[in-house]
């Protein structure tokens, strides 16, 4: 199983995976990038 966080942006995101099969995706707008 793999987590997969992007927060590199304005625009984050996560995703959950298995067996290279998505399980799961959530993305969303911030207000700040995170550094």
């Amino acid at each position: 199983m793999e987590l997969a966080i992007d927060t590199s942006s304005n625009i984050a995101s996560t995703a959950l995976s298995h067996k290279g099969e998505l399980l799961s995706e959530l993305t969303w707008q911030s207000t700040y990038n995170h550094t």
